[in-house]
């Protein structure tokens, strides 16, 4: 175990060192933007279970789980700062049904697409096509579950950002990945 942590931050690895530099700053510019997308509905709410209020506490939580990863990266393993972001995003998708009905199409579009991208640049190749397929399952089921079952009384959530939010992310990510197509193994 010490051996991976060790050749995992060794500068004598320049694909290593180019992870774990790309692994650091994911992490922090996902943990900054959400950040900054949760503090004006934290500030100008006052504390309630509005859908608005629970959605920002959620961004803020994730934003915090971002900053540790990028140091978990920094510190220890990109692999390790890599996978807790991405079990931290995979699992907060997988409430959006129960609290964002209406929204589980796009989110598992723009979810599967960011850990797609995010395994594709910070993971060994292996692990990144195991996170991949782990990921758009997960998400399809997301996307199921916000689709067929019955409404839990939470009001469905229409967002006229959410829409052009996903086709930014969608190109930006797409360009990463295909950025790095030559190096993935199928």
């Amino acid at each position: 175990m010490m051996k991976t942590i060790q050749s995992e931050t060794s500068s004598a690895h320049p694909e290593g060192a180019a992870r774990r530099n790309t692994a650091i700053r994911i992490n922090l510019a996902a943990g900054g933007l959400l950040f900054l997308a949760s503090i004006p509905t934290l500030l100008t709410q006052r504390p309630e279970l509005s859908l608005n209020y629970v959605g920002s506490v959620i961004t803020l939580v994730m934003s915090l789980l971002s900053f540790l990863s990028a140091w978990i990266a920094y510190r220890y393993s990109y692999t390790r700062g890599s996978l807790l972001f991405i079990a931290a995003l995979l699992l907060v998708s997988l409430g959006v049904p129960f609290y964002a009905n209406g929204l589980g199409l796009q989110s598992g579009i723009i979810v599967a697409i960011i850990v797609v991208s995010v395994a594709a640049t910070t993971l060994s190749s292996a692990l990144a096509a195991r996170v991949s397929i782990v990921a758009v399952f997960i998400e399809a089921g997301v996307i199921l579950v916000d689709l067929y079952l019955p409404d839990f009384g939470i009001e469905a959530l229409q967002s006229a950002s959410v829409n052009p939010f996903l086709l930014v992310i969608v190109l930006v990510f797409t360009y990463y990945i295909l950025r790095q197509f030559a190096g993935y193994t199928f």
